[in-house]
């Protein structure tokens, strides 16, 4: 499994943990929309992503495909 491939599923087993979405049902093309998330649900997921991960989300970053917040993290990430 390549790296990318990691990181994409840890992305999506958070956002699994955090919206009670099956694991499976979330996929790299997802938005936060079509997994029936609101703002609030979305800032969760930011959050524990950015305390897993070391990174910040800018607020002009717009962040709604799962893909989009793997590609950001695979850009940005610091090593605790």
């Amino acid at each position: 499994m390549s790296l990318d491939e990691t990181l994409s599923n840890e992305v999506r087993l958070i956002i699994s943990e955090e919206l009670g979405i099956e694991f499976n049902k979330i996929k790299r093309d997802s938005t936060f929309e079509s997994l029936g998330a609101d703002s609030l649900d979305v800032m969760n997921v930011v959050m524990e992503i950015e305390a897993e991960y070391n990174v910040s989300f800018s607020g002009d970053y717009e962040l709604t495909r799962v893909g989009e917040i793997v590609q950001y993290i695979s850009d940005n990430y610091r090593k605790k």
